[in-house]
């Protein structure tokens, strides 16, 4: 039955995925050495699956902090406050007012008020005595 299964879905997936948990945990718990090109592969498979925010852990580890502005500039357009703050604490970078303000309008229009919300937050704080 394994056999069958690792050819209909390919022994390298079977094997080596980081779309589970286990595939993500034995990258990150092994005592060698990882190669940095490890981590890139397994934050760019998590990234095509979509799941950028555990992508992040892994670019950071690679040390791909091209792939990693790349899913800040893809949360930004999709109005994703929460991705785009983990993103910029990973880089080490302060988060941009512009971006804020792009990202306040994208997340508005498509509903996320509350990251809208967190977004303007940040560029306008609320005044003290101010009720929310």
């Amino acid at each position: 039955m394994i056999i069958f299964l690792a050819k209909l879905y390919g022994a390298r997936s079977m094997t080596q995925s980081y779309l589970t948990w286990k595939g993500r945990r034995k990258i990150i718990d092994s005592r060698k050495k990882v190669p940095l090109a490890e981590f890139a592969k397994a934050g760019r498979e998590l990234q095509e699956a979509g799941w950028l925010r555990e992508a992040v852990e892994f670019f950071k580890r690679a040390e791909d902090w091209d792939a990693l502005r790349a899913i800040r500039s893809e949360s930004v357009a999709s109005g994703d406050f929460f991705l785009y703050n983990l993103v910029s604490q990973n880089l080490g970078e302060p988060l941009d007012p512009r971006a804020l303000k792009d990202l306040a309008a994208n997340a508005e229009e498509r509903g996320l008020g509350a990251f809208a919300l967190s977004a303007r937050a940040i560029l306008e704080p609320p005044k003290e005595g101010a009720t929310p």
